[in-house]
This record gives C-alpha cells, sequence and structure tokens, in this order.
C-alpha cells in the first residue's frame, strides 16, 4: 500500500483551464457571467460550478483506482507568500508569469479559496482524504518535505506535472504520476537524456522559463545532457565548457529548484 500526494494547485490549475472556455458544453465562464449579471443566483450558479468541479474529481478518483494500492491520499497547496524563500535567494524566481511581480514581493491567490467557491471542502475533496498546506511554502516543498521525512518502508506516489519534483525518482521509495502514467526511470531517461539524480543540474544548465531560469546560453537540454553525461558533475565540468562565474550561477539555479528549499 503507498502514500498517494497530489499535487492540488495543479489540479486546480487543470481544472479551471479544462472547464472555464471548454466549448463543447456551458462551461464555468458562461454560468460565472450568468451570476454576475444576476441572470441566475448565486446559489444556482455554485451549484453548476460544484458539478463542473465534481466531474475532474471524478477523472482523479478514476486515475487513482487504476492504482489499486493507495492506502492515504493528502492534497499539498501552495502558500499565499510560497514563492518568496526562494526570492530571498533569486528574486526573479517565476517573475515572468502572470503580474510580473519580484518574488519577495508576490503574495499569490490561495486555491483552497476556489475550490471553496464550487461548495467543496478543499481540506477533504473527498471523504477521507486530508490536505497539507502552510502559507511559506509551496506545494512541491511541503511534497518534497514529506517525501523526505517518510520512512523508506513507506511506498509514496506523487501526483502532478511539476518537473521539479522528477528529482524525488532518485529515492527508492517515490514514485512520480503525471495524472496521465506513472513515469518509469526508463521513459525519465530516454525523455531527458540523464538519470533522476542529475535533473536538478540539467534544468540550471539549460534553464527554466516557468521558473525563470536562463540557463547557460548557448546550452540547451540535449547539450547539457551531453555534458553530464560525459562529465557526471557541473563541479567536474572544463573551465572552458564552464568557467567559474557561471559555475556560480548554475549553483545558485541548481539550489532555487530543489525540494524541500530550505534557505539556509
Amino acid at each position: 500500500m503507498a502514500t498517494l500526494l497530489i499535487d492540488g494547485g495543479y489540479f486546480v490549475g487543470r481544472f479551471e483551464k479544462h472547464w472555464w472556455n471548454n466549448p463543447r458544453r456551458k462551461n464555468m465562464k458562461y454560468w460565472w457571467e450568468q451570476g454576475k449579471k444576476h441572470l441566475i443566483s448565486k446559489e444556482e450558479r455554485d451549484n453548476h460550478l460544484h458539478r463542473l468541479f465534481s466531474y475532474d474529481l471524478g477523472y482523479l478518483q478514476m486515475k487513482i483506482n487504476e492504482l489499486g494500492f493507495v492506502s492515504e491520499i493528502i492534497v499539498c497547496y501552495d502558500g499565499i507568500y510560497g514563492r518568496r524563500p526562494r526570492g530571498a535567494v533569486y528574486p526573479e524566481y517565476k517573475q515572468n508569469r502572470r503580474g510580473g511581480v519580484l518574488a519577495t514581493e508576490h503574495k499569490g491567490i490561495d486555491v483552497r479559496e476556489r475550490i471553496k467557491k464550487t461548495l467543496h471542502n478543499p481540506d477533504a475533496l473527498v471523504l477521507g482524504w486530508k490536505a497539507l498546506y502552510d502559507e511559506n511554502m509551496e506545494a512541491d516543498d511541503l511534497i518534497g518535505e514529506y517525501c523526505l521525512n517518510a520512512p523508506e518502508s513507506e511506498d509514496i506516489i506523487v501526483m502532478s506535472k511539476d518537473k521539479d519534483l522528477l528529482q524525488l525518482m532518485c529515492m527508492p521509495n517515490v514514485e512520480i504520476h503525471d495524472f496521465t502514467n506513472l513515469i518509469t526511470k526508463k521513459m525519465f531517461l530516454e525523455e531527458h537524456g540523464v538519470e533522476p539524480e542529475q535533473y536538478l543540474d540539467l534544468k540550471a544548465l539549460a534553464g527554466d522559463k516557468s521558473d525563470n531560469i536562463p540557463g547557460i546560453k548557448g546550452v540547451g537540454p540535449k547539450t547539457a545532457a551531453k555534458y553530464l553525461t560525459e562529465y557526471g558533475r557541473i563541479e567536474d565540468f572544463p573551465h572552458e565548457i564552464l568557467n567559474a562565474e557561471d559555475l556560480i550561477r548554475v549553483k545558485k539555479w541548481k539550489s532555487i529548484s530543489k525540494v524541500p528549499f530550505h534557505q539556509y
């Protein structure tokens, strides 16, 4: 039996993307605007949002049932100040996202409040499920900390599409599920060209637009994988490939991608 950790922020984002402008049926946007124009009551609007969210919960439960061996389910949510610890080291962290706010000043939206608008309880989306939340931590840090502190005898499945969580695959008792399939180490190697233990180096070298990490100029994922296969660690790269100044920057980018993140 395994413990399942779900990235709640990603799931809510998936739900909103799926249902907000879905052209095939009356969607979230339609019912929200009907309520805004007072063409339907607030109660009727919320009941429609509840119905739509229940569809996505049904999909999630179907994927969980396919696993067949889950003993406990915990949903992890991003804290509203979750970006700030990384922002203290790298203020540009995720600054390229909506609003362009420095991470040190960022105050996010509590996705639990969005869930409440659909008349669901974010602390127990389904009877028996649990929740984790810390206003100063991102969901991937909550997940990483749980995995780090769990005994090796506890099997853990992490359900998320956040690529930062792929680094947890180097732990023998952790598996990653991308809301569609379990990711095997063979699949990981075929996609990234390196072992899970080298993923943070790969990301820091090649960059990551989602986290606003530029990477080293002229080094893409394939080149980074080639260098890591040849030299193993960024610290062992020849100076002509990675000079002292670039090494300092790469180490910083690598540190902010580590989960759980702790500023020392």
